[in-house]
């Protein structure tokens, strides 16, 4: 993926460039299944670059936890969803995509068959490693959402404690005009 910048100069969005290229996914049903080891290539390589955006934008969101910068996390997990639902569409054909591999991989030229394994490989690679550093951002996230209920404890205490200071009665016991 190159660094490109949008027309307003600001860097170009991760998952509109690649919406741009990327072509238009097809839904396969029943009848229209895959029929060789060119479409299975193409599907395998396109389920690997999602794979290795989401990798991406899972970087950049562990940046944003680092940094505190909510705002902008919701906006991009808002972008990995899409990407998500994309590699989901693509996983999740009618019949399923791994489920129709199994069923005719044996059948095709072993160049094709070489090329999907090795598809197939890399993006279970990228999909653990991109496991991994969601568990590692769940983790931060809880963490600093403990941290920060801590403090709103502390704070909270710490109010309770002024205002009963506040809102002690005039008239004390040791007031000697009683």
């Amino acid at each position: 993926m190159t660094n490109q910048f949008s027309p307003s100069g600001r860097p170009a969005d991760p998952t509109e460039e690649h919406s741009r290229r990327a072509p238009s996914l097809q839904v396969y049903t029943g009848d229209s299944a895959i029929k060789g080891g060119e479409e299975f290539r193409s599907l395998f390589q396109r389920r690997h670059e999602y794979a290795r955006l989401l990798l991406e934008l899972s970087n950049k969101q562990q940046t944003l936890i680092d940094e505190g910068e909510f705002s902008d996390l919701i906006e991009l997990l808002l972008r990995k969803q899409t990407v998500l639902d994309e590699l989901q569409a693509i996983s999740q054909t009618d019949p399923p995509l791994l489920e129709q591999w199994k069923e005719k991989r044996d059948s095709l030229a072993s160049t094709h068959r070489q090329q999907c394994e090795q598809w197939l490989a890399q993006s279970e690679e990228v999909l653990a490693e991109l496991m991994d550093l969601e568990q590692r951002c769940t983790s931060q996230l809880q963490h600093k959402r403990q941290a920060t209920q801590s403090q709103l404890e502390a704070v909270s205490s710490t109010i309770h404690l002024q205002d009963a200071y506040h809102h002690r009665p005039i008239n004390s016991r040791f007031d000697r005009s009683q």
